[in-house]
């Protein structure tokens, strides 16, 4: 984020929308003559193996070697952490549904377990709470998202 902040700070962002596909537009977006997507890359801000970043591998490959932010140390790509978090939840969680659906007041959430409270969370049965093995399954018995999946 202040990465971000500090490359938009330096000028005025202009983007060029090249494609769309299911509602998404793609483009890319410059500073100048900054690509904002190239540079957040190139300093290890992001990840760029796949999704919105793909088509910078090359320069993440760099940024890599350099040992530039996130590649100073170990890391993780978020879908590789979620997919552990999910699997050792699962061993935990009743039929193998890890996510947990919670009622506070007359309000419903649900919580993945790559979130940062989940630990913290119970599912109160008597209060109408239960598991989910699926986000859209929660969705559809009415739970919303908590604030931190």
């Amino acid at each position: 984020k202040q990465a971000l902040a500090r490359l938009l700070r330096d000028g005025r962002v202009a983007c060029n929308i090249s494609g769309s596909a299911d509602g998404i537009h793609s483009g890319d977006c410059k500073v100048g003559e900054q690509d904002v997507a190239a540079e957040l890359v190139r300093g290890g801000h992001v990840f760029a193996a796949s999704g919105l970043f793909a088509a910078y591998s090359g320069i993440e490959d760099e940024a890599r070697t350099a040992k530039a932010g996130i590649w100073e140390g170990s890391a993780t790509h978020p879908s590789e952490y979620r997919a552990l978090k999910w699997e050792a939840a699962k061993r935990d969680a009743p039929d193998g549904c890890p996510i947990k659906g919670s009622v506070r007041g007359n309000r419903r959430y649900y919580t993945v377990p790559w979130a940062r409270d989940y630990e913290r969370v119970k599912v109160s049965q008597d209060r109408g709470g239960r598991w989910f093995c699926s986000e859209s399954e929660a969705q559809e018995a009415g739970f919303k998202p908590s604030h931190q999946s």
